[in-house]
Order: structure tokens, then C-alpha cells, then sequence
């Protein structure tokens, strides 16, 4: 520093170019003392820094754009019904899409220490499309609890009631009748609560067949206690046990026709009987499934929320890191803010002619020009 004296000077920018990706957004020189072993004496360093910055039109145009589109096909995948096949099949071609254009963009982005935003966008968007299938598999699996025969739990159905309220969902009136919030009628817990269908009494004697509300002639031959109590019997199909019918001893009945009529009555009942509890079975599965897809249709809208609002405010937050305005920092003129309102081509112009007219006076009088640091 005792021989040679640097004097930072104004940026010459008269042989910049623009460029389609990029623009200059500061250009600054900065004096340093810097010490070298070799030499006792402070060294003078000049730094010029050339700052420049990607176009956001050009990033948003071929970058977040896709992103955004791909976020919100992702997002389509909770509205689609579970029995479609296709929820699973939506959200992986959305992850694919997703990595695709990832790999695009590391291609033309210089490496740098520093992850750009660019990439953390898409890290992001990639972890949100696979947090999206995860919960999408969750809600294929509770739509089929239903067929498994899993009876939904309280605290699942007050939780189901709750969140969809909040989002607007209506509770059809079948899930109304079946979670007993109509009190009057509550659906039986299990297939032995089921009710069984009222059967009428049947009479037999050795006449025959007689239906209800029947009353036969009278039988003038048979006018005895005695007679009547051993000729006609009453069968009660439907009400009976087993128990009762393991008990009951068919050579009691000295009539053919009666034996023979009321194992046939037995039969149809046992046949009856298991039709009506297939029947019962069929319909607690059906209201099971029911139960189980209206669950599931709840989860759908529920992740739909959660997943847009969280997907538009990362958006927003990303989309605000960016800068939008093309600035050029460096300005010439001594004071703050005195090249607020000047264009780049303004400043640009100043910064030649300043170069071009700048001279350092030397402490014996003499001159010397330059267009930078001497």
C-alpha cells in the first residue's frame, strides 16, 4: 500500500449484453486490505461481485406452472369414488409427472451450494403427492372394512358425525336410522337381534289342512273331549326352539296324515328359517358397507381440505420467496435511494459516462484517468 494506491472507481457496464435467461442485478467492487506473507506491508484488493438472477417469468412459465397443474390433478384423486379403481393409479402418475419435470429442471440449473428454490419446490411438491397416496390408501382400506364385517365403533361414528358438519357433508338417512340418531327405531346390534317375521297359527286334525280364522262344521261323531283333544293339534312353526323340537315325539300323533303333515311343516320351517338368516345376514353386510363408504366418503373430503389448503398456502409462500421484479441494485450516485426511480438503461448510461470522465488526482498534482480502480 506504501507503492500502490487502489482507488475503486464507477462500473463500466458499455460492453454488457442482456440475456433471454438472466438479468444483472447488482454489479459492486469492494477495497480490501488483504496481508500476504511475503510482503510486511498491507496488500490493496479490488473485488468486483457480478450478481446476476434468473427471470421469474421464464422459472414460472416452465417450472412452477406444471407444478401447480400437477398439484391439482393430484388433489382430484379424493374426489374420485373408491369403487373406480383408479385413486391409487391418479396420485402415482401424478408423483411420475412430478419427478419427471424435476429431473428437467436440475438440468438447467447451475450447481450451487445453496438448494434453490426451484428444487425445493419440487422436493416439496413430490413429499405432499406421496403424503396424497398414503392417505388415499387409508381410505381405500376403511371402504372395505364393510365387506369384512367390522361394525363401526362409537367413538368413529361421533368422530365421522363431527368432521362432517364441519365440512358440509349430509348424512343421508340411511347412516341417520343406522347410527340411532333417530331414537324411536334403533337398528339391531347383531343378526340374533334381528326380528322375526310374526307366523299365524295352523291347525291340524284328520280332516285336513285348516288355515287361521277357520272354523270347521261341527262333527256330530266326534263330540267328545276325549276325541277332539286326540284328533287335532295346533303348529306353531315359527315360535318353536330347537330344544322344543328335539323334544317333541313325532309317535305320539296316532294319524299318518298328521305326522306325515307336520314334519313337512318342519321342513319348511327349518328351510324358512335359514333363508331368513342368509336374508339377515345380507342386510347387516349391506348396512355395514354402507356405514364403512359413508366413513370412508367423509375421509375423502376431509383430506381434500387439509391437502388443498395446505398445497395453496405452500403455494403462496413459495411464489412470495420469489422475486418478481426485475431490479438493478447498484447505483453509482452517493445517497440512498438516488437511483430509485432511474431504469437499468438509465443507470447503465450513467455508469459510462462516469468511467469515461473519472480521474484521481495524485497528491503531487499530476492526473490519471481510468474507467475502474488504479
Amino acid at each position: 500500500m506504501k507503492q500502490i494506491q487502489l482507488v475503486p472507481g464507477p462500473a463500466d457496464l458499455s460492453k454488457y449484453n442482456s440475456n433471454p435467461e438472466f438479468f444483472l442485478e447488482n454489479f459492486k467492487v469492494e477495497l480490501r486490505e488483504v496481508h500476504n506473507p511475503c510482503c510486511k506491508n498491507m496488500i490493496p484488493t479490488l473485488t468486483y461481485t457480478v450478481q446476476l438472477q434468473r427471470r421469474t417469468v421464464f422459472s414460472l412459465f416452465f417450472f412452477i406452472m406444471p407444478g401447480i397443474l400437477i398439484n391439482i390433478c393430484a388433489l382430484m384423486v379424493f374426489w374420485l369414488p373408491a369403487d373406480s379403481g383408479e385413486k391409487v393409479g391418479l396420485g402415482i402418475n401424478a408423483l411420475l409427472a412430478m419427478i419427471v419435470f424435476l429431473m428437467a429442471m436440475t438440468e438447467n440449473l447451475p450447481p450451487t451450494e445453496k438448494l434453490p428454490l426451484a428444487g425445493v419446490y419440487y422436493g416439496s411438491c413430490i413429499s405432499l403427492i406421496a403424503a396424497n397416496i398414503t392417505a388415499t390408501v387409508f381410505v381405500l382400506s376403511v371402504n372395505g372394512m364393510g365387506l369384512k364385517g367390522y361394525h363401526v365403533p362409537e367413538w368413529i361414528q361421533l368422530l365421522t358425525l363431527f368432521v362432517a358438519k364441519i365440512i358440509f357433508i349430509q348424512i343421508p338417512f340411511m347412516i341417520e336410522e343406522t347410527w340411532e340418531l333417530d331414537d324411536k327405531n334403533p337398528p339391531p346390534a347383531n343378526i340374533d337381534e334381528m326380528p322375526e317375521t310374526p307366523v299365524e297359527v295352523f291347525t291340524l286334525d284328520q280332516d285336513g289342512f285348516n288355515p287361521p280364522n277357520y272354523d270347521p262344521p261341527p262333527n256330530k261323531e266326534k263330540n267328545s273331549k276325549k276325541e277332539a283333544k286326540g284328533s287335532r293339534i295346533k303348529v306353531q312353526p315359527f315360535q318353536r326352539q330347537e330344544e322344543e323340537e328335539e323334544k317333541f315325539n313325532y309317535n305320539t300323533l296316532k294319524d299318518p296324515f298328521q305326522r306325515r303333515a307336520l314334519k313337512a311343516l318342519e321342513s319348511l320351517y327349518k328351510m324358512m328359517r335359514d333363508d331368513d338368516k342368509v336374508s339377515a345376514k345380507k342386510h347387516l353386510r349391506s348396512r355395514l358397507v354402507d356405514e364403512w363408504q359413508f366413513i370412508a366418503r367423509v375421509l375423502d373430503k376431509a383430506f381434500f381440505v387439509v391437502f388443498t389448503t395446505v398445497c395453496f398456502l405452500f403455494n403462496i409462500f413459495i411464489l412470495t420467496s420469489s422475486p418478481f421484479r426485475e431490479r438493478f441494485d447498484y447505483c453509482p450516485l452517493e445517497g440512498e435511494g438516488a437511483c430509485d426511480e432511474m431504469t437499468f438503461e438509465e443507470i447503465k448510461q450513467l455508469t459510462v459516462e462516469m468511467a469515461a470522465n473519472y480521474h484521481i488526482t495524485l497528491p503531487g498534482g499530476g492526473g490519471a484517468a481510468g474507467g475502474g480502480g488504479h
